[in-house]
């Protein structure tokens, strides 16, 4: 078959002939003549009938697929062989740029396991991020011990270095892919025999860590509902003292108003005998310098009309002494 760039002499035989259905192709030159390591000036035939131009195996039109090759350009889907008929062997010497799009059966098995570790290595990122936070959670709410939750975190740290281990020997892996399928191959899958131990391992202290810390978080909400109980009977109580001081205090202040009412009334009631005892002295007092007044008429009645005094002028006197008469 007839490739762009150099590689990996075909070998012939029978007078310089390559043959297309064993060993590595040989690969041509821009215009497709195939180069073979025979004495006849260096130019192998392929088997076509074409003179030896490199031509497509498929009738795609150079749609990549896995497993197949990728040719581009005007030679495209122009191969008289059948798909069945050639396989694609993974050659060292093939461009990285045609085995991305064709890989060897092995190197796409290695590829699905590199990217399934891959997926479950940022599965497990995800879970110990989280774990860690719930760690923290924990921490704060005293769920947990300083030296309880140091133990879980130095764990959680180992298993996040091999996370790490496990990322950066992948990515080392999957370079490897571009030139060493078969290798890498091995490589990943003792690679994922390891991680699978590892996994499990920190798949097991999280689900304990986990247990743990939902049994502690279980007995926690179990004590503080028993408090929680306790407390709302303590406020019921108290609700019910407040209720009975609250009438208690009530009763005061209404025997409080009412005494106060009665002290007034009583006040009241003292100045009004007070006022009445006023007006009677008063008017007692009026009497009393009426009464003088009347002694004074009678003495100066007396002493003007002497002895021969008429009784008309005697009662004149009374009168005016009295105020009846002025």
């Amino acid at each position: 078959m007839g490739h762009a760039g150099k590689g990996k002499k075909g070998k012939s035989k029978d007078k310089g002939k390559s043959k297309g259905d064993k060993g590595n192709k040989g690969h041509s030159s821009d215009k497709g003549k195939g180069k073979s390591d025979s004495s006849d000036k260096g130019k192998g035939k392929s088997d076509s009938s074409d003179k030896g131009k490199g031509k497509s195996d498929f009738s795609d039109k150079g749609q990549g697929k896995k497993g197949e090759w990728d040719y581009s350009g005007s030679r495209a889907g122009q191969g008289p062989h059948a798909p069945e008929k050639r396989k694609f062997r993974g050659s060292r010497n093939t461009p990285s740029k045609w085995r991305r799009v064709g890989r060897h059966q092995g190197e796409a098995e290695a590829d699905e396991k590199v990217d399934n570790l891959l997926v479950l290595t940022k599965q497990m990122r995800a879970r110990i991020n989280q774990l860690a936070e719930d760690l923290m959670v924990a921490l704060s709410q005293g769920l947990l011990g300083r030296q309880e939750c140091d133990t879980l975190r130095k764990q959680l740290a180992d298993a996040e270095e091999c996370l790490q281990e496990t990322t950066a020997a992948m990515q080392k892996r999957e370079k490897e892919l571009q030139g060493k399928v078969a290798q890498v191959e091995g490589d990943a899958q003792r690679m994922a025999m390891e991680m699978k131990g590892k996994v499990a391992q920190v798949e097991g202290e999280a689900q304990r860590m986990v247990m743990e810390m939902q049994a502690g978080l279980d007995q926690r909400t179990h004590i503080w509902s028993a408090h929680a109980a306790n407390l709302s009977g303590q406020l019921q109580i108290a609700t019910t003292d407040l209720d009975t001081v609250e009438t208690k205090l009530k009763t005061v202040m209404a025997s409080r108003d009412k005494d106060v009412l009665e002290a007034q009334a009583e006040t009241l009631e003292h100045k009004g005998r007070e006022m009445a005892l006023e007006l009677e002295l008063e008017r007692a007092q009026k009497k009393v310098k009426g009464l003088e007044r009347e002694n004074r008429a009678l003495a100066k009645a007396r002493a003007g009309s002497g002895a021969a005094g008429s009784s008309q002028d005697i009662c004149q006197g009374l009168f005016r002494g009295s105020g009846l008469v002025e």
